[in-house]
């Protein structure tokens, strides 16, 4: 007995459940809401308005002279921020992928057998800020430059160098004083270079 009045009471409910779920209620009906348009603040980091604000990455520290973007002079290293503003290397090493990415240059650069000679092919189509086109002439002056410049970060290092000419418009060709299979490290942006 209890069985049935259970069932009956179920039944009820389910179809209870289905004629008020089929009458249509009394419609709402709201008012449009018209939304003024948002003018977003821009975002204002330490004073500067985000649309006027560049961020670049950092390496070390506070930027020592943060209006002076020479990056030859002594003092100053090339990793501090300018390298993402100013600068393309020739290459670039991804720390991930443990291989170097062709930037300026097609391709790595080719070594003499006895390897005191490297080679250098750079991309065609590259240009300067100004239009004018980068060219094997633009390397060679780097280097001759910093080789020839005393107190410049590369100074030193480009002590290395007995020569450097353009082969062509987009072929450099280094010759060193000794043997050096890596001289080609100080080209390649890993926390900056020449």
């Amino acid at each position: 007995m209890k069985k049935k009045i259970l069932w009956m009471l179920l039944s009820f409910l389910l179809v209870a459940a289905l004629v008020l779920t089929g009458c249509p209620a009394e419609e709402v009906v709201e008012e449009p809401v018209v939304e003024e348009p948002v003018v977003e603040e821009p975002l204002i980091f330490k004073g500067f308005p985000r649309s006027e604000t560049l961020f670049v990455q950092w390496a070390h520290g506070r930027a020592g002279a943060p209006d002076n973007f020479n990056e030859w002079v002594g003092w100053k290293n090339r990793d501090g921020g300018t390298q993402q503003l100013q600068n393309e290397p020739l290459w670039t090493a991804d720390f991930v992928s443990g291989i170097y990415i062709n930037s300026l240059a097609t391709a790595l650069p080719e070594y003499s057998e006895d390897l005191t000679q490297m080679t250098i092919e750079l991309r065609e189509g590259v240009y300067w800020s100004d239009g004018v086109e980068f060219t094997a002439d633009d390397v060679v002056f780097t280097i001759l430059y910093n080789r020839d410049t005393p107190g410049l970060n590369y100074t030193e290092r480009m002590q290395e160098v007995e020569s450097v000419s353009a082969l062509d418009r987009y072929t450099v060709v280094i010759e060193l004083i000794e043997p050096n299979s890596r001289f080609h490290a100080h080209l390649v942006d890993r926390w900056g270079c020449l």
